[in-house]
């Protein structure tokens, strides 16, 4: 009987580099060793670790391929810390037990598959995690094309032969095209990445993380803005092997070095500028670079409109986003087309445009769908925010109905817990409190809130989103005593965190004012309407609904 061959596990996403990973298995084949692989998992499908866990068990190595493609994230995971691709865990396991390890790492000019086609946050976390892996004491190869993948195999043969059976090793090992047996290159480790490398990987992980905190941030609520920012940034130092604090001040430092390179392109100055949140150069510089470079025009404008909205200038970021999606086209690219028309719908919430919002966020939602696209995050994206504007238009029941019909496939897709989905679930609460249902709504802020102050903190502005809406749950029910106190205590941390003029501090002082005029205490009620409207004035000013409607409750209180 043959004596069992000894498994090695390939590890890569399927779509980007399946003709790689076929390579390695055959040349495993060759020296005598049992390739073992998985097909890339599909988002929804449920499949545990445990499974991965099973054919990486009895494996004696991995090799892994790493592409551009961040492939695939594990479902299941309950901290968000924790989230990583399928290949990503698949090393990470390995590495545990531990399994030896070699990467692959494929260079920029390394003919794919198929080409990379995964949003902004996924392209993030993979250049993040090439940049770990070539600044660690890890063994990897740089592969510049399909033939060098075979020889990097090769190169390990000292190191395969401890892993195979005595009576396999020695064996001729590469072929050249003539059929005669060649002797492979002498074993090789990777040169170490220089200083300047590293820095070239860290401005591509830069580059990539403003279109991801763009993309990431909803741009409905700065509290859930600002919570989008915070985990992406904890993501991103978890895969970088650093802390937050680490990542946050590494990309900083490398942000001022790139914002002032005169050599460096206007829109990656830009998006150094937004990284450094210096919003007003972001802007300017963005539409620079869609002047003088009509191929960064789109990308240019739309770095433009997110640095305007940054500084609460609402309009200005409109204009943005229209000028890119006259260069957009929903016939070549629905979904490129669809998500800078997510981004017009936000802004038309925030200036108030309710209507138009409702208008065209119904028609971007069916578009994608039509086109075959019904549970990408785009297409959900713009279903939430029409159902988001039907709310605001007091058609409660029906953006009910919406919000539901979103929750439903975002908690199958991407779990309980996620932040699109909590979202969803926040959105349902509001429309239930709208129409009347104020306990049941109390019962899913509350929901909600357990689980952010879980994973993010009780401080954390998604957080006290969640506690601000509980609050005006309580006061719909005539529960003011306790609705004072939620409010009050949400205020002081929102004067401390965010600062006394953040549309949503000021949000929190007309609550606070409502709930004490209904406790009969009429000029403290007053005091903090007046605030309320000065500070709308100021930041989204005086025709802004949010500005009219504090003014119509100072007027009420006054008797006017």
């Amino acid at each position: 009987m043959d004596e069992p061959r000894p498994k090695i596990f390939i590890s890569t996403v399927t779509k980007e580099l399946g003709k790689a990973r076929e390579n390695v298995a055959n040349v495993l084949r060759l020296l005598h060793f049992q390739p073992v692989f998985q097909q890339e998992f599909a988002l929804h499908t449920g499949v545990v670790r445990g499974m991965l866990e099973t054919e990486l068990a009895p494996c004696v190595a991995v090799i892994q391929i790493v592409g551009h493609r961040y492939g695939s994230e594990v479902p299941g995971v309950t901290n968000p810390h924790e989230v990583m691709s399928y290949t990503q865990y698949e090393a990470a396991y390995a590495h545990q037990k531990p399994i030896p390890v070699w990467y692959l790492i494929i260079s920029d000019a390394y003919l794919v598959d198929a080409p990379n086609d995964e949003d902004d946050t996924k392209k993030l976390f993979q250049s993040a995690y090439r940049a770990r892996l070539q600044s660690s004491s890890h063994l990897y190869h740089r592969v510049e094309d399909i033939k060098d993948v075979e020889i990097a195999v090769f190169r390990m043969q000292q190191d395969l032969d401890k892993l195979r059976p005595q009576r396999f090793q020695q064996i001729p090992l590469l072929h050249s095209g003539n059929g005669h047996a060649e002797t492979p290159p002498a074993p090789a480790a990777a040169a170490a990445t220089s200083p300047a490398e590293m820095e070239k990987l860290m401005r591509q992980v830069l580059s990539d993380l403003v279109p991801a905190l763009q993309q990431a941030k909803p741009n409905t609520s700065p509290q859930d803005n600002a919570a989008a920012e915070d985990q992406l940034y904890a993501r991103l130092a978890e895969i970088l092997g650093k802390t937050p604090d680490q990542a946050r001040a590494e990309i900083a430092a490398l942000a001022t070095k790139t914002k002032a390179d005169l050599t460096e392109s206007l829109l990656e100055r830009a998006k150094a500028a937004y990284a450094l949140k210096d919003y007003p150069a972001a802007e300017k510089l963005a539409l620079q670079a869609a002047a003088e470079n009509p191929a960064d025009a789109l990308d240019a404008l739309r770095q433009a409109g997110e640095a305007a909205a940054e500084q609460f200038q609402y309009q200005r970021a409109l204009d943005h986003y229209r000028a890119a999606a006259a260069l957009a086209s929903e016939s070549r690219d629905v979904l490129e087309w669809a998500d800078i028309q997510n981004e017009i719908g936000g802004l038309l919430y925030l200036v108030g445009q309710y209507k138009q919002q409702v208008t065209l966020m119904h028609r971007v939602w069916q578009a994608c769908e039509k086109a075959g696209h019904p549970e990408h995050p785009v297409t959900l994206h713009s279903h939430h925010l029409w159902a988001n504007a039907l709310w605001v238009l007091n058609n409660s029941a029906e953006s009910e109905k919406e919000y539901c019909t979103v929750l439903a496939i975002r908690v199958r897709v991407l779990g309980p817990d996620h932040p699109d989905t909590l979202r969803s679930r926040m959105g349902v609460a509001n429309a239930l409190d709208s129409q009347g249902k104020h306990a049941e709504a109390e019962q899913e802020h509350r929901a909600v809130l357990a689980i952010r102050e879980r994973i993010l903190g009780p401080e954390h502005p998604a957080s006290l989103g969640s506690r601000n809406n509980l609050a005006s749950a309580l006061r719909s029910q005539g529960k003011h005593t306790e609705a004072e106190r939620e409010h009050r205590a949400v205020l002081a941390i929102q004067e401390r965190v965010l600062g006394p003029e953040h549309p949503h501090t000021l949000m929190s002082c007309g609550n606070l004012s409502l709930t004490l005029e209904k406790l009969g205490r009429k000029e403290e009620s007053l005091d903090y309407a007046r605030r309320a409207l000065t500070g709308r004035i100021k930041v989204l000013g005086e025709d802004h609904p949010d500005s009219q409607n504090a003014k119509r409750l100072v007027e009420l209180l006054e008797g006017k």
